[in-house]
């Protein structure tokens, strides 16, 4: 197992290294992220997924604070689509368990 420093360091490392690699590719951060944490550093694959999702929501709402610092978002646009996606998002989790649990 890594020590604390090392592990600190191997994160900040791949999280640089992503995020460079994604802004040259124009794919996510992610991408790159989860493989990284699943097959270098062994964290389970549900972990990986998790923080790759905190990290998104935490990049998006300092991209959308900007945003409307510099009045370039269209707020009634925003909140129908915040909506419609944690709506969404409650449903599909909800359908997601009564799959499993029916063993479909």
């Amino acid at each position: 197992m890594l020590g604390v420093l090392t592990l600190s360091l191997v994160l900040v490392t791949s999280g640089l290294a992503a995020g460079f690699m994604g802004a040259l590719t124009e794919l996510g951060g992610a991408t790159f992220l989860i493989p990284i944490y699943v097959l270098f550093i062994g964290m389970p694959i549900q972990y990986a997924a998790g923080v790759s999702l905190i990290s998104t929501v935490a990049t998006s709402s300092g991209s959308a604070s900007a945003y409307i610092r510099d009045r370039v978002s269209n707020m009634r646009i925003g909140m129908s689509l915040l909506t419609a996606t944690t709506s969404g998002s409650i449903v599909g989790a909800l359908l997601a368990s009564w799959v499993y649990s029916h063993g479909l």
